[in-house]
């Protein structure tokens, strides 16, 4: 998509005699729209026309996104030096201003800047500092619409550090980096149903706590100023997720292997193509997917199975039981009904498809209510109502609501 021409429209409503925050705002959104369509020397044109007036306390937000804008300049054109001071002013104000969204656009920054002088261990461990801020920073993106774009915005980063690491050879960092991401954006929109669920007194205790954060009036405190801003905002992030009975995340250590005998299946893309992992109880192997430029979404049946399956096929027939973690385009696609040595997967072993996520607290208060076959003119799949019946079994308690 072209930013640039809904820009124009707006550039022609903007008054000549306009303060300058509106001037400001819009050439450093100018820029940052020709940035991204790769027009760099316009970029810098559009930041050199930024009224010299727009800054300070009063344009603190603005400001950062001029430095912000201004670093991708500098990269694009190689000069470090330049990059190098504007990333850390960069930094500095967002410390200041309490913008966890623009420090982690500074350390990304500092990462990117690493890489091209050719700095490859500082830049996986820049890499690695800014996937930290993106956990911390999500609890403070708006809920609902939006949420899903916002994450998209932000798997650069996650991307490149995951093609570092292979780069390297260090498949099983670059595993848990593709499932650290991967819980973030389930988490993410699991987040927005535990709100709906809310009670009043939740939701305006949740409502506040955004507004403080909003407001930053916990990042400018004087008794947290000595404090990195992530310590400043974490406690403040811990009440959200206990008021939303969602456990923290674990951190960025490996998932749990897989139990002997089972074989997890994890897909990535990254800058340098797609990827697939095949982890079992003691080993990672990894597989560069040779995926057509129609994308995934147009392939089924064998030529889904060349693709996914074939790179692990010594594995697949070696295991007892496959746990699938997809991702992205590969979410719609039934892994267990792939042909797989001429019958459907599911025929040589038991499939299951794995959120990898920790379970959450148990709720104190509230029933359970089981579901069962209730639209009277459905057709039921077979044995489920047998499956339900065992469920309520584990569940005692469970009332339960069956169909005719």
């Amino acid at each position: 998509w072209d930013p640039l021409p809904a820009l124009g429209k707006v550039a022609a409503l903007v008054p000549e005699d306009a303060d300058v925050g509106r001037v400001g705002n819009l050439r450093v959104n100018e820029a940052l729209a020709l940035l991204q369509v790769g027009d760099v020397d316009q970029a810098a044109a559009a930041l050199k026309a930024v009224p010299s007036a727009v800054s300070g306390e009063r344009w603190q937000e603005l400001e950062t996104w001029k430095l912000d804008a201004q670093a991708r300049v500098a990269l694009t054109r190689a000069d470090f030096d330049e990059a190098d001071v504007l990333l850390a002013e960069l930094a500095q104000v967002a410390e200041t201003y309490g913008s966890l969204q623009m420090l982690w656009r500074a350390r990304l920054g500092r990462a990117t800047l690493l890489q091209g002088q050719g700095a490859r261990e500082a830049a996986l461990e820049a890499y690695r500092e800014a996937e930290e801020l993106l956990d911390l920073h999500l609890l403070t993106v708006p809920l609902g619409q939006g949420r899903a774009e916002w994450l998209g915005s932000h798997v650069r980063g996650t991307q490149t550090l995951i093609s570092l690491l292979l780069e390297g050879g260090d498949t099983a960092q670059a595993l848990q980096v593709a499932q650290r991401a991967r819980r973030r954006f389930i988490r993410s929109v699991a987040r927005v149903h535990r709100v709906d669920a809310l009670d009043d007194d939740a939701r305006a205790d949740l409502a506040a706590l955004r507004s403080d954060l909003d407001q930053q009036r916990l990042a400018q405190t004087a008794t947290h100023r000595d404090l990195p801003l992530p310590e400043r905002m974490a406690d403040a992030l811990g009440a959200g997720l206990a008021i939303l009975r969602e456990p923290p995340e674990p951190g960025p250590g490996p998932s749990a292997p897989p139990r002997p005998g089972e074989l997890r299946l994890v897909y990535t893309s990254a800058p340098s193509g797609w990827w697939g992992f095949a982890q079992t109880h003691g080993s990672v192997h990894v597989a560069r997917l040779d995926v057509p430029d129609g994308g995934i979404g147009r392939l089924s049946g064998q030529r889904l199975t060349d693709l996914l399956l074939s790179p692990f096929a010594v594995d697949l027939r070696a295991s007892q039981r496959l746990v699938v973690q997809p991702s992205d385009d590969l979410a719609s696609v039934d892994f267990h009904a792939l042909p797989f040595d001429g019958a459907p997967l599911v025929a040589r072993l038991p499939v299951a498809y794995s959120l990898d996520l920790q379970r959450s607290p148990a709720h104190a208060e509230g029933e359970v209510l089981a579901v069962i076959d209730t639209l009277p003119d459905s057709r039921p799949l077979p044995g489920a109502r047998a499956v339900a019946g065992r469920l309520v079994e584990l569940v005692p308690e469970a009332r339960t609501l069956r169909g005719a």
